[in-house]
């Protein structure tokens, strides 16, 4: 009994100090993961730190940018409205200048009108005036003379034409028929309605 007693007492001596030692060794444990938790924790804080920092330097690059992108759009819609405003101006000032040609337009062709008319004033106080001035003298024909009479003045000379007298639709009178002829536009031939001028043939 005393030896079961002393091997009992021995057992709950060795219980008794590795409990101890495992208790030390479980403080140094919790010690140290306590120590690593705390650093853990204060490199956690470092580094929510820095990355708060570079976030409020994110945040405040994107905001400088949107300030800049709002005045830029300002700046856009202001030059927009000056645009407008200036093509508003021009379409104007277009209306004008047409409406200044049309004008321009009327008042040339009035002035034109006005011209032609003086014009044919001038021209008919001058015909009135010789008129009234100039004594006056007798056109005539001297068939079969190609002299003038005393007194008078040559205006034209030409040779006597007409139509044959067997024709029909002919000229009814003699013609005088210039001595060197210019003729306009005509057609070669004998047209479907056409007379004929032959030249007159004087006896003595």
């Amino acid at each position: 009994i005393k030896i079961m007693a002393k091997i009992f007492a021995l057992l709950i001596l060795t219980a008794l100090y590795f409990s101890v030692v495992i208790c030390a060794d479980d403080k140094d444990i919790v010690k140290d993961i306590s120590e690593i938790e705390q650093k853990k924790e204060s490199k956690m804080q470092l580094m929510d730190k820095h990355m708060l920092h570079k976030l409020d330097g994110l945040v405040k690059k994107v905001s400088d940018l949107m300030n800049e992108n709002y005045e830029m759009k300002y700046y856009i819609d202001e030059m927009k409205h000056h645009n407008d405003e200036m093509k508003h101006h021009i379409d104007e000032m277009k209306h004008h200048i047409d409406e200044i040609k049309r004008d321009n337009n009327v008042m040339k062709q009035n002035y034109d009108t006005k011209i032609e008319s003086l014009k044919m004033e001038i021209n008919n106080s001058k015909l009135l005036n010789n008129a009234v001035t100039e004594p006056p003298f007798t056109v005539y024909v001297r068939w079969g003379r190609n002299l003038c009479p005393a007194g008078a003045n040559e205006v034209y000379r030409g040779y006597t034409g007409g139509s044959h007298y067997t024709d029909q639709g002919g000229a009814s009178n003699y013609e005088c028929l210039p001595t060197r002829p210019q003729y306009g536009r005509y057609t070669s031939g004998i047209g479907t309605y056409s007379a004929t001028m032959y030249g007159a043939e004087y006896e003595v």
